[in-house]
């Protein structure tokens, strides 16, 4: 999980923040910049992997992202692989 101690993300945009280019807060008072990407890519490829995110509160402020990824991906086959050269 990733813990972030700042301003906290509104309840009425949870759901938009891993939406490709969503930013909070006006980018003209911005200490960092950004493009509003990085959480859609994590989302995605975290997706891919057959996992999940999660957004929580931070206890004392800030917001919680949790990531669950599967040791295997859901359609990874199980049991013994055969080479392209193994003999059936």
């Amino acid at each position: 999980s990733v813990v972030d101690h700042g301003p906290g993300i509104p309840a009425e945009v949870r759901d938009r923040v891993f939406e490709r280019f969503t930013q909070l807060g006006p980018t003209s008072t911005r200490k960092q910049g950004g493009t509003g990407l990085g959480l859609a890519i994590v989302r995605g490829l975290v997706s891919a992997l057959g996992g999940t995110v999660r957004l929580k509160d931070t206890p004392g402020g800030g917001a919680t992202f949790e990531v669950w990824i599967p040791k295997a991906p859901p359609d990874a086959p199980s049991g013994q692989h055969k080479r392209s050269n193994d003999e059936e």
